[in-house]
């Protein structure tokens, strides 16, 4: 089992439910979505109009949000710092990057490196195929844990005691996941000894993928590598799956070396 206190989701702090929809409201821009109408935004946080437009008003007061055009708003540079921030601790990326470059360069189908993030699986880097068709995916999306190969890995080896209350969690409010719960425990029982998942269209309809986990000191990610089923064959998922857990393996070494 590999403990990471990432992993643990803090409780929500009494009388904070204001900031809370304050963060949301942030967190809905990213590189894809850098301007948003207040009907977007609204949506997105699952919030009035009007509320919104309060929590808005109050970013804009604080220079965190501008006017981009009508009814559209943007993020100002006054947030680069933060998102640097998250950039500077998020080595396991930047450590990864060139072995996930070239990795992707050798089998020709995209890489992604993924870490839990709450209840969340989230891809904290990407090294894209070069094929014009090809698994894209912006880092930093939140997608679940029991679903597609990197969110199982991450799953299996949070442990049994922790994937089973993240299973209860979700089971809880998704009746059909309850009915399929004990050949999922069974599959992430497969998958912790085995050290990889193997998935297909369980994200995004026609893309196979296979991951194994990279072990630090405070955790593990994902490493996975992505593509169109159609192009991967049976002889080429076999390369595939040997050539992940074995990057896999050598990028835990290297945490190891580096004391990550």
């Amino acid at each position: 089992m590999v403990s990471d206190t990432s992993r643990r989701k803090p409780t929500k702090a009494a009388g904070a439910e204001s900031a809370r929809k304050v963060l949301a409201i942030l967190l809905e821009f990213s590189a894809e979505r850098p301007r948003l109408t207040i009907q977007e935004i609204a949506a997105g946080v699952g919030m009035p109009v009007s509320s919104t437009y309060r929590y808005v008003s109050l970013l804009r007061q604080m220079d965190l949000l501008e006017e981009a055009g009508s009814n559209a708003y943007q993020v100002t540079p006054l947030i680069g710092p933060v998102a640097r921030a998250a950039q500077a601790v998020n080595d396991l990326g930047e450590l990864s990057r060139e072995t996930m470059r070239s990795l992707a360069d050798e089998l020709g189908e995209s890489v992604l490196l993924t870490r839990r993030i709450g209840d969340s699986a989230v891809v904290v880097a990407a090294a894209e195929s070069r094929h014009v068709v090809r698994m894209a995916l912006e880092p930093g999306i939140p997608r679940p844990l029991h679903r597609g190969a990197s969110g199982k890995v991450l799953l299996a080896h949070a442990g049994e005691g922790e994937s089973a209350a993240y299973l209860d969690a979700q089971c809880a409010s998704d009746p059909a996941l309850a009915t399929r719960r004990p050949a999922l425990e069974s599959e992430l029982a497969a998958i912790r000894a085995q050290g990889w998942a193997e998935s297909i269209g369980e994200l995004d309809p026609g893309v196979w993928a296979v991951a194994s986990p990279v072990r630090y000191s405070t955790g593990a990610a994902a490493l996975a590598v992505a593509g169109p089923a159609y192009r991967i064959d049976g002889e080429k998922r076999n390369e595939i799956h040997q050539r992940v857990v074995q990057t896999a393996r050598d990028l835990s070494e290297r945490m190891l070396q580096l004391a990550y």
